[in-house]
């Protein structure tokens, strides 16, 4: 997996009623390793076993997590799809920096070997078994949202580097992956950001929201890509391997889409046909670009690094981690080019409501910072929240130096940078 140029982080616990410093918690933090190569494994789950709140790795594997004393004598559970789960008593854990190593699984070797028409099928029986196995009725995420954008200018010019950073509290409310029409509701909570003056920000999150091919398969992916679950094609399947996850099993399925050398991988569980995580790389060539933008023949995408991944509540799966990356140039019209662009945008999901009271009580609460049609988290008006940041649980690593000197802020993190605008965001 690429290091992204801002790395990811960790999303602790925010407890609905508030930051869960505010209670008592036990704290547990580390990394997640390869037993065997010392990798760090990004995006792990880690939660409480059979509860509905939890965190992910950052591109480090490592986490920070508060969990309430009610829960210390639960099982704490980190999982990662092809490694066996490593399990304990959260009484026992609770400390900090540990290094929690997991066991890759052995592969499933296959008795009869699977044909490219054959793991078609597989995925062709994914998506007709969507609406069985994913949650039909309504359910609230709710999460933490960032997203980033750096321009370099590469004709001489004075303008230089452009570069704005975006991050929100979110809940995003869904009627269920069986009520196809509806789009999700989304709610800001919280907002800080930093922006340059020559950058009007493009809030993203429902692009993001869209990119969940489960429940919008029809809709293709970053840069118009043909989507892997949108029937009929001529995309080519194949299976690579199958691996464990727990007492699960998983067709690891490589879906190749030549026309724009990109390349899906799909995590699809033998039981149920759940698709439980979804890859999307990328890659120009000197003579060949992924894609030219169809309004505009100056844009060429360069490279793309996507990834969606759910997890389980119950038996039901639910999205968790959304990741988009791509990086592109303009050409001016004598074919030189004149701007390379990096884009960046993710949602960690941290709760999950699927109680019809509670859902009720917080789309209420919620009503009045829900996203408009067209609007974007760029152009709201709202006070910057100094305390709700300062205890709103992020472990946010490094931030990469060309994004903080296009800021004009080298050498800071971005918490810091936050810090220093209270009382009031900064909009253009």
């Amino acid at each position: 997996m690429q290091v992204t140029a801002i790395k990811s982080f960790s999303l602790v616990l925010l407890m609905v009623a508030g930051s869960a410093s505010a209670q008592s918690h036990f704290q547990i933090s580390g990394r997640v390793l390869d037993r065997k190569t010392g990798k760090p494994l990004a995006y792990a789950n880690i939660s409480i076993k059979n509860a509905n709140f939890g965190t992910v790795t950052n591109d480090k594997g490592e986490f920070e997590f508060f969990v309430p004393t009610n829960f210390k004598n639960d099982t704490l559970s980190i999982s990662y799809i092809g490694y066996k789960p490593f399990v304990g008593k959260v009484i026992d854990i609770r400390a900090e920096n540990q290094i929690f190593y997991l066991d890759e699984s052995p592969i499933v070797l296959q008795e009869v070997i699977i044909s490219s028409e054959d793991a078609k099928k597989i995925v062709e029986q994914c998506v007709k078994s969507i609406q069985r196995v994913y949650p039909s009725n309504e359910f609230m995420l709710e999460g933490f949202y960032r997203e980033w954008f750096l321009l370099e200018k590469s004709d001489g010019s004075k303008v230089g580097k452009k570069g704005s950073v975006a991050e929100a509290a979110v809940a995003m409310y869904d009627k269920g992956y069986s009520n196809k029409k509806s789009s999700e509701e989304i709610y800001v909570n919280e907002i800080r950001k930093i922006q340059s003056d020559e950058h009007n920000g493009n809030d993203m999150i429902q692009w993001v929201l869209k990119q969940d091919a489960i429940k919008h398969p029809k809709q293709r992916a970053n840069f118009l890509i043909p989507g892997a679950l949108n029937f009929p094609n001529d995309l080519s399947y194949e299976v690579q391997e199958i691996v464990q996850d727990g007492n699960d099993e998983y067709h690891v399925i490589s879906v190749s889409v030549e026309s724009h050398m990109a390349t899906y991988t799909l995590f699809i569980s033998k039981r149920d046909h759940a698709l439980m995580r979804i890859d999307l790389t990328a890659k120009s060539t000197n003579n060949e670009y992924i894609n030219i933008k169809q309004d505009d023949s100056r844009f060429k995408t360069l490279s793309i690094d996507n990834t969606i991944r759910f997890k389980r509540l119950g038996d039901l799966p639910y999205l968790n981690y959304v990741r988009m990356h791509w990086t592109w140039i303009k050409s001016d019209s004598s074919s030189a080019i004149v701007d390379t662009g990096e884009e960046y945008a993710e949602l960690i999901v941290n709760h999950i409501l699927i109680e019809h009271e509670k859902i009720k009580e917080q789309r209420q609460h919620n009503k009045k910072f829900m996203l408009k049609h067209n609007e974007t988290i760029w152009k709201i008006m709202r006070p910057y929240n100094g305390p709700f940041w300062q205890n709103y649980n992020v472990k946010v690593n490094e931030l990469n130096p060309k994004l903080m000197e296009a800021l004009g802020q080298p050498g800071k993190t971005l918490v810091e940078l936050f810090e220093q605008m209270t009382p009031q965001v900064k909009d253009n």
